[in-house]
């Protein structure tokens, strides 16, 4: 039975010990939106002059090639309304996954669809405030989600690696068919051990997809050959 975010917060130890962790995760958020405003702006600008983009298909790795292809896969599915709902990108940090979500938002804005892309970190934290059970809903329903950083909130101690499981869990079974993007820098193993083995399993549920990117290199570290 799926349980309410008030239900999980009655579970949650004294608030000296929650306050610690939310300070911990207020920290890493504001890291992480920081960047995530670097890279819009580098994004606005490879869409406005795509002569900056600073390399192409054929000059990265072809794991990347394959999440490209999956990416372009997934868009087929929403466009024509079938399954798989779910599509999870895995690999390191700058090997190109969150660019190839903000792509496919961009490509669905052209067709009238939204997309949403939300910071599971911030959902994390949301899940302690008064507008919770709200924010939680409209993520639950949104036509198509793409859930950005799963495993880079702070789980340290128990009760936060429980909390961040059964909202996880939660999440995707009430998207279950609704079209979602994880996305995420832990390996399939990885996600079971910090979450649950439930949680890595509905990720390939109903003929989900799940692109390793492992292997790909951080394309930040490349210099820009195009500019001088």
């Amino acid at each position: 039975m799926t349980k309410t975010l008030t239900e999980l917060a009655a579970a949650l130890p004294p608030d000296n010990e929650v306050e610690a962790w939310a300070a911990g995760l207020m920290e890493h958020w504001a890291e992480e939106e920081q960047a995530r405003q670097d890279e819009e702006r580098e994004y606005a600008q490879a869409v406005q002059k795509p002569s900056m983009v600073p390399f192409s298909l054929d000059s990265v790795h072809p794991c990347v090639v394959k999440a490209h292809a999956a990416c372009k896969a997934w868009l087929s599915c929403i466009l024509r309304r079938t399954q798989p709902h779910f599509l999870t990108l895995s690999g390191p940090t700058g090997c190109g996954k969150t660019h190839l979500a903000r792509n496919a938002k961009y490509a669905l804005s052209t067709k009238g669809i939204p997309c949403t892309i939300a910071s599971w970190a911030k959902v994390i934290l949301a899940s302690k405030t008064k507008k919770a059970e709200d924010e939680f809903y409209h993520l639950a329903t949104v036509k198509v989600l793409v859930l950005d950083g799963i495993g880079a909130e702070n789980t340290r101690g128990e009760f936060s690696r429980g909390l961040s499981d059964a909202l996880l869990v939660d999440l995707m079974e009430r998207r279950e068919n609704r079209w979602t993007m994880f996305l995420t820098t832990l390996t399939m193993p990885q996600l079971a051990k910090l979450y649950s083995e439930r949680a890595e399993s509905r990720l390939h549920r109903n003929g989900s997809i799940v692109v390793d990117m492992s292997q790909a290199q951080d394309y930040n570290k490349i210099p820009n050959t195009n500019s001088k």
